[in-house]
Order: structure tokens, then sequence, then C-alpha cells
């Protein structure tokens, strides 16, 4: 976790490259839901136009349902 721009996306890449790591961006996911205007999507729109933080509850459900869709 950290300030935008401080370098974990790449530190992340690197994990991901040397030791086999799965990377997950909620920001990433985030806009993704927006622009597919699911329902994650219609209700976190306006919050991230705002720049206000998404609450936990949506960043769980978001983070849980991208999860069930991977595969080992």
């Amino acid at each position: 976790m950290g300030a935008p721009g401080c370098g974990k996306g790449t530190l992340c890449a690197k994990l991901k490259e040397n030791k086999d790591y799965y990377q997950l961006s909620t920001g990433d996911l985030l806009r993704n839901e927006v622009a597919a205007k699911s329902n994650i999507g219609l209700k976190v729109a306006d919050i991230m136009k705002n720049g206000a933080l998404v609450p936990n509850d949506l960043i769980i459900e978001l983070v849980q349902n991208h999860l069930s869709t991977l595969t080992d």
C-alpha cells in the first residue's frame, strides 16, 4: 500500500516476474468496472469522479468477485 506514484506497480511487476506472484490492483479493477458499467461500476463512478474513497464493503465485494474468477 502507498500513495499514487510511490512505486507500488513497479515493485509488484518485479515480484510477479521473479517470484511468480499474482498482481491485483483495486484501482485497475475499479476502472474496469466503471468502464463496463457493471453494478459496482455504477455505484462507484460518482465516488471516484469526486476523488473520494470507495467504501471498503464495495472494495471487498469487487476483490471477492475477481478472485472467484481465477483458476489455479
